[in-house]
C-alpha cells in the first residue's frame, strides 16, 4: 500500500492587516512625538535669524550716521516723490539686502521687496536730524526697531510708498495710556493692527540704539514701559523685566 506523506502548509510571507495597522499606529505616534520638536527647532532658528536681522538693520543706522553725521529721518521723499522711511535710507549701508527686512518667522510669508516685518521708532527717527550721542535716555535704553506682520490684516507694511499706494507705514511713535496690549504675541493676522507691535514669537524681539537686541515677554511689555523705552528724551531710570 502506498503511503501518503503530508507536507506542511507554507505561510505566505508579508504583513497581516492587523500587523500593518499596528505599524501605522506606531509611525503615527512617532510623528506626533517628533513634530513639536521639529517646530521648536524651526522657531528657534527663525528667532535667531530675526535677531540677526534687527542687529544688522540697527548697525546700518549707525553706519548711516557715521557717514552723514545724523540719524536717518523718520521719513523723506525720493527722486520719484515716493515717501521713504528709514529702511530705504539705510539700504546702501546694509549692502542693499532687503531680505533682512522680512522676518523668517512672519506667518504671512509676504515676499514683496518693499515690505518689512520691522517698524521704526518714530519718536527716535523724527523729522529733525539727531545724533546718537545726543540721546539723553542712553542708547541702551531707547528702542530702535520692533516687530510687526508685514501683511498686517491684509495691509502691506511698506518702507517705500507712492502717492497712491495703500497699506501701513513702518512707524510707531507711542501708545495711548488706555492701551492694554502695546505688543501682541502670535496672534492671527486678522488681529494685527498698525498701532501696536506684533510678534510672531512668544518673546518679542526689539533692537536698541546701541545695537543690542532684547527679548520682551508678555509680562514685560506694559504700556508705561513701552512708552518709556520709545522716548529718546526719557529722564527716568529704565528697569528692564527679567
Amino acid at each position: 500500500m502506498r503511503s501518503v506523506v503530508s507536507r506542511p502548509v507554507r505561510r505566505e510571507s508579508g504583513f497581516t492587516l492587523i500587523e500593518l495597522l499596528v505599524v501605522i499606529a506606531i509611525i503615527a505616534v512617532l510623528i506626533g512625538l517628533l513634530l513639536p520638536a521639529v517646530q521648536k527647532v524651526r522657531m528657534a532658528a527663525n528667532r535667531a535669524r530675526s535677531s540677526n536681522d534687527l542687529k544688522q538693520i540697527t548697525l546700518g543706522v549707525h553706519s548711516f550716521e557715521n557717514t552723514t553725521g545724523a540719524l536717518p529721518l523718520g521719513w523723506t521723499v525720493d527722486a520719484s516723490l515716493n515717501t521713504v522711511y528709514v529702511h530705504y535710507q539705510i539700504l546702501p549701508y546694509v549692502e542693499g539686502n532687503t531680505a533682512i527686512y522680512r522676518c523668517a518667522g512672519d506667518p504671512t510669508n509676504e515676499t514683496a521687496t518693499i515690505v518689512t516685518s520691522y517698524v521704526e521708532n518714530g519718536s527716535l527717527f523724527s523729522l529733525t536730524p539727531r545724533k546718537i550721542i545726543h540721546i539723553p535716555a542712553g542708547t541702551s535704553n531707547v528702542l530702535a526697531f520692533g516687530p510687526i506682520y508685514r501683511n498686517c490684516n491684509n495691509n502691506l507694511v511698506k518702507w517705500q510708498k507712492g502717492l497712491s499706494d495703500t497699506g501701513y507705514v513702518p512707524d510707531l511713535i507711542s501708545f495711548p495710556t488706555t492701551m492694554t496690549d502695546p505688543v501682541r504675541f502670535q496672534v492671527p493676522t486678522a488681529q494685527c493692527t498698525s498701532d501696536r507691535f506684533v510678534s510672531p514669537f512668544p518673546v518679542a524681539l526689539f533692537s536698541f540704539c546701541d545695537g543690542s537686541v532684547r527679548g520682551l515677554s508678555p509680562g514685560g511689555t506694559s504700556t508705561t514701559f513701552m512708552n518709556q523705552i520709545m522716548n529718546p528724551k526719557n529722564d527716568q531710570p529704565v528697569i528692564f523685566p527679567d
